[in-house]
């Protein structure tokens, strides 16, 4: 099975959340890119000052992309963040099906630290999380900025879903292909 990815195709709720052009429709096609991120394109978190002073969240529909792989390891949240002002707003980056949290980290803790430049990260949801996940065809992500002060700003540009088959799935293929076509009997 070859990797798999979703990105977000609509917005569940922004919160205080905001395109790059103080947009407040469509937000996903801000991180929505596959391939290479726009950094000109991006989401920031918005309120009163520059930034608020309570958790907001951002909640992404992923599209119905991804089928079942059949193994729990090799689920990962890919995301490009920055911090654009402030001295180190949280961020937390959480995988749900639906309303149901499968796994979430926290940047600075479990995840890199933001800082002032983008910089592309790689949240591996846990095998055991990942073995919570029913259906695919509902998983979301939602991205939580913390509570901090008014200067603190949170950007993303880029966020989306992958599963990476494990090499054992991948080797297993190539001998089920290699036995149907002969090669090993």
């Amino acid at each position: 099975m070859p990797t798999q990815n979703a990105y977000p195709d609509g917005d569940v709720a922004i919160g205080d959340w905001a395109d790059h052009t103080t947009g407040t429709s469509n937000i996903y096609a801000a991180v929505d890119e596959a391939g290479t991120a726009n950094d000109s394109d991006y989401i920031i978190t918005t309120g009163l000052g520059m930034g608020p002073t309570s958790a907001t969240t951002v909640k992404f529909s992923l599209g119905n992309t991804v089928t079942d792989p059949g193994e729990d390891p090799g689920h990962k949240i890919i995301y490009r963040a920055r911090l654009s002002a402030g001295d180190g707003r949280p961020l937390t980056v959480g995988l749900y099906e639906g309303t149901s949290l499968i796994a979430s980290a926290v940047t600075g803790t479990g995840l890199p630290a933001l800082t002032g430049s983008f910089v592309t990260n790689t949240f591996t949801i846990p095998d055991s999380d990942a073995n919570n996940i029913g259906t695919y065809n509902n998983l979301q992500i939602w991205l939580t900025a913390a509570a901090a002060d008014n200067d603190d700003e949170v950007q993303v540009s880029q966020v989306y879903f992958e599963h990476v088959p494990s090499p054992a799935i991948i080797l297993s293929g190539v001998a089920a292909k290699a036995h149907l076509l002969g090669m090993f009997d």
